[in-house]
């Protein structure tokens, strides 16, 4: 849109067409600067993350791992909308941005061993104490109870231990004082979840506050949202519309100081907001994304004062 007045030095907004490619952003030109290089607008980089399409009609994501491969060793690379993630395959968990490492599964309780548990790369294995044998995934007692022996009953199983026979119990229980039988462990108070647990008979299980989610293979850690991800579970997406400073992963978008709006898509109205934006002699005007401060009609701006035009 080309400037108006007598000498075309008011500015007409060059972005109220919306000119620009999707996502691209608009920034007018000041009449000043249109009169000398005829433009009334120009547009904005994409997003990083994105690049124009091959019409160069809007901003396309970029799929970072298709490109050059960024994840370390273990890693897997994940694209998103305007970036990528590098997560660890099942029995791995991230290390830092883009590199994995193996899970140990048995200090950290996330097998589901009845006796004994061996961490190896990527997964574990469960064995029994002597004197039982695994069937059909659990370890069942192939030799007489050592504790018939002594007239000892266990609430879950008896072996041999390095002081005879002992009751012992299954994994998620402790024995109580009287060592024959079992009570939960809460394993909430070892800190075992990096946010929220929620202690269960036997077990445990963990969640995450909002702006996280929880790590699919180990679900004890909680990553953060990646890319334009943000809430609860990370379920949610910004649309921010190229008028935000960022996505925040709790919030959402986070637009700049003269947008507002769920996705950035609102004018704020300096002029309703501030009334006294512009000088007591001028007019504020609203426009998108900004506004002006003009003189009334038959006066003009000198110096930041309005005079009237003889």
């Amino acid at each position: 849109m080309q400037p108006t007045g007598n000498d075309c030095e008011q500015d007409n907004d060059g972005c109220a067409t919306n000119p620009c490619p999707s996502m691209k952003g608009c920034v007018d030109i000041a009449a000043s600067e249109e009169q000398v290089t005829g433009l009334s607008y120009t547009c904005k980089d994409c997003p990083i993350g994105y690049q124009l399409n091959s019409k160069k009609t809007k901003c396309e994501d970029v799929d970072e791992c298709k490109i050059t491969p960024p994840c370390g060793a273990y890693a897997v690379c994940e694209n998103n909308y305007g970036s990528f993630v590098c997560n660890g395959p099942k029995g791995f968990r991230k290390s830092g941005s883009v590199n994995c490492v193996d899970i140990n599964e048995c200090s950290e309780k996330l097998h589901e061993c009845d006796q004994i548990c061996v961490n190896n790369l990527g997964s574990y294995d469960c064995r029994c104490y002597p004197g039982f044998a695994r069937t059909d995934g659990k370890c069942e007692l192939t030799e007489k109870d050592p504790c018939t022996l002594i007239n000892k009953s266990c609430e879950y199983n008896c072996r041999n231990g390095s002081n005879g026979a002992e009751c012992f119990c299954a994994s998620g229980y402790k024995l109580k004082a009287n060592n024959y039988s079992c009570e939960d462990i809460d394993e909430c108070k070892e800190k075992i979840c990096s946010q929220i647990c929620i202690n269960t008979n036997g077990s445990f299980s963990c969640s995450c506050y909002s702006g996280y989610t929880l790590n699919k293979n180990d679900l004890r850690s909680c990553d953060t949202c990646q890319g334009n991800t943000y809430g609860y579970n990370c379920s949610n997406t910004c649309q921010c519309k190229g008028r935000a400073v960022r996505c925040d992963n709790v919030k959402g978008c986070i637009c700049q100081s003269n947008w507002k709006g769920e996705t950035c898509e609102i004018d704020v109205d300096e002029c309703a907001i501030k009334p006294d934006v512009c000088p007591a002699d001028h007019k504020c005007i609203n426009t998108e994304g900004s506004y002006t401060c003009d003189c009334p009609v038959g006066y003009e701006d000198i110096n930041g004062t309005c005079i009237k035009i003889k």
